[in-house]
C-alpha cells in the first residue's frame, strides 16, 4: 500500500503499545465500553486545542468505582494511545475505512476495539465534515509535510561584504491538491527574515 496512512504506527511513543494493550483488555469488561467511548470522545472534542488530552485522573477514578484495578499510568497510556491515534488520523484526513484498515495491519488491535474506535471515528469525520460543508467553497491547497530550516554563516563569497554575514537556509516538502510531493529550497539574509 503506499498510502500515507500506513506509516501512522512507525513513530509512536514508548508507551503507545500498553495503551493499545490496555484498550484492547478494556472493550471486554462490562461497562467499559461506554467509558472508553466518553474518553474517544473527549479527545476528538478536544483534538485541535493545544491541551487535548483527557483528564486521565477522572477517568482513573471511573474505572475505579466500576471496581477495576488498573494503574493511572495505564489509563494514561491508553487516553495517549488514543490521541495519537485520533491525531495522525485528521492529520491525513483518513476515512473510517482508511483508518480500520491501518489498525488493522497494525495488529496492535482487537476486532471489536477496531468495530468501535472506526464507529466513533465516522461520527466524529461525518460531523466535521458537515462543518466543513457548511461552510461554503474552499481553495484546494498543498499540505506541508516537512519543513527543515538551519542558521548559518557564510565563509565564502564573490565580495567581502558578504563572509561572516548570517543566514537562514530553509528546505521544504508540500503536497500539492493534487497529491504530488513538491520539494522547495532556498536562503535569506537575517533582514528578509524578519520581514
Amino acid at each position: 500500500m503506499s498510502a500515507p496512512y500506513t506509516k501512522m504506527f512507525q513513530n509512536v511513543q514508548s508507551d503507545f503499545h500498553d495503551g493499545c494493550e490496555a484498550i484492547n483488555k478494556l472493550i471486554g469488561v462490562p461497562h467499559c465500553e461506554k467509558l472508553l467511548s466518553q474518553m474517544c470522545q473527549e479527545l476528538l472534542k478536544k483534538l485541535h486545542e493545544s491541551t487535548c488530552l483527557v483528564d486521565a485522573v477522572a477517568v482513573y477514578q471511573k474505572f475505579e468505582r466500576m471496581g477495576l484495578d488498573m494503574p493511572k499510568s495505564t489509563v494514561t497510556a491508553a487516553a495517549s494511545s488514543l490521541h495519537y491515534l485520533f491525531q495522525s488520523a485528521d492529520n491525513a484526513s483518513l476515512t473510517t475505512e482508511e483508518l480500520t484498515n491501518s489498525m488493522r495491519l497494525s495488529m496492535l488491535y482487537t476486532d471489536p476495539v477496531i468495530k468501535l474506535l472506526g464507529t466513533i471515528w465516522e461520527s466524529y469525520s461525518s460531523s466535521t465534515h458537515d462543518k466543513t460543508s457548511k461552510s461554503g467553497p474552499t481553495a484546494l491547497i498543498g499540505q506541508l509535510i516537512d519543513f527543515h530550516w538551519k542558521l548559518g554563516v557564510a565563509v565564502t563569497s564573490n565580495s567581502c561584504k558578504n563572509l561572516n554575514t548570517p543566514y537562514i537556509s530553509v528546505a521544504m516538502t508540500t503536497a500539492e491538491a493534487s497529491g504530488q510531493l513538491k520539494q522547495t529550497s532556498f536562503e535569506m539574509s537575517i533582514a528578509e527574515f524578519k520581514v
